[in-house]
């Protein structure tokens, strides 16, 4: 079932997704909770939220964050990799592989905040672009540094 708690949206995605589309093609913002830990650790599960709204221009540009539905039906909130000329190749960020392309036809909602701790993010802020290349850059050696940082978390006694 879904429904609207603080303002977010929760729920299972095969119920809320045709929920959220309607509620973009109707010019609203909606914002979304993350449920899964393929956009970690910029995305925490059930603690962060994406703020969408209906994508108006295409292609899009290498980092954004897309909301699309993959051919099965899925509902995918992933990172834009790259932009090639037959569509997105999409990343979430806690993954090594990729997926696409993704068309325009199948992107439904571009992130244009991010909500951390009650924070809101700004996409286009300088420093939070830094963040997405620097992100990109890590990218082949990103698994041994979080690795490695966990084990200093677990080390100095966090979760």
């Amino acid at each position: 079932m879904s429904q609207v708690i603080d303002g977010f949206q929760r729920g299972d995605a095969a119920v809320i997704g045709p929920r959220m589309e309607a509620l973009l093609d109707a010019g609203q913002q909606v914002t979304l909770q993350i449920s899964g830990d393929s956009m970690r650790p910029t995305l925490k599960p059930r603690l962060d939220a994406a703020v969408l709204e209906k994508l108006s221009a295409w292609p899009p540009r290498r980092g954004d964050i897309l909301f699309f539905k993959r051919e099965n039906g899925e509902y995918v909130l992933h990172r834009v990799r790259r932009v090639k000329e037959d569509g997105a190749i999409m990343n979430g960020d806690a993954q090594n592989w990729t997926e696409g392309p993704v068309t325009r036809d199948m992107a439904i909602a571009k992130a244009v905040a991010l909500v951390r701790k009650g924070r809101v993010v700004d996409v286009n802020a300088p420093l939070y672009r830094a963040y997405v290349a620097c992100w990109f850059v890590t990218r082949p050696i990103r698994w041994p540094l979080l690795a490695a940082w966990r084990a200093i978390k677990r080390l100095l006694g966090g979760k």
